[in-house]
């Protein structure tokens, strides 16, 4: 379960006792920190697309269909526009 891996990786990382080599402890430490970064880019991208979502009543709309959130509604109207071309 990654939830709890991330939870315990910061107490592996510092118990000196375990069998983690220095450079291995090292390794996953920097991996943990990247790992970090590109959490919170995604948090900012998610936060950005949303907000574009809220702004289009036409994401709104397609937000409602079951399985279709912000990203789903945004990458449609990025698909297809708002369908006029389809009548």
């Amino acid at each position: 379960m990654p939830g709890a891996f991330k939870l315990d990786l910061s107490q592996v990382l510092a118990d000196e006792t375990n069998d983690l080599t220095p450079a291995m402890r090292q390794l996953v430490r920097d991996l943990w920190d990247q790992l970090q970064v590109l959490e919170a880019r995604i948090h900012d991208l998610t936060r950005k697309i949303e907000s574009i979502a809220n702004r289009s009543d036409l994401a709104r709309c397609l937000a409602t269909v079951p399985g279709i959130g912000p990203l789903g509604a945004t990458a449609i109207l990025a698909a297809v526009g708002d369908g006029k071309q389809f009548r």
